[in-house]
């Protein structure tokens, strides 16, 4: 659900066009961690999805530190 309302804020006019590229990122980067952590649901590769996860819950926290300029 994350990744698909998260151009809503760019939508509505909330934050500036410097938002789209981390939020881009930070989707790509969730899309690719789900995946991941469905072909290969081991205790090794959860710790490192949960890992890659806050890196991209950071890009997102970018997204709107970048967007509110």
């Amino acid at each position: 659900t994350s990744v698909s309302l998260s151009p809503l804020p760019w939508v509505w006019g909330l934050v500036s066009a410097w938002y789209l590229p981390f939020v881009l990122l930070t989707d790509i980067g969730l899309i690719y961690s789900s995946t991941s952590l469905l072909r290969s649901y081991t205790c090794e590769n959860a710790r490192r999805v949960k890992n890659l996860v806050l890196v991209w819950m950071l890009s997102g926290l970018f997204a709107f530190a970048f967007g509110s300029l």
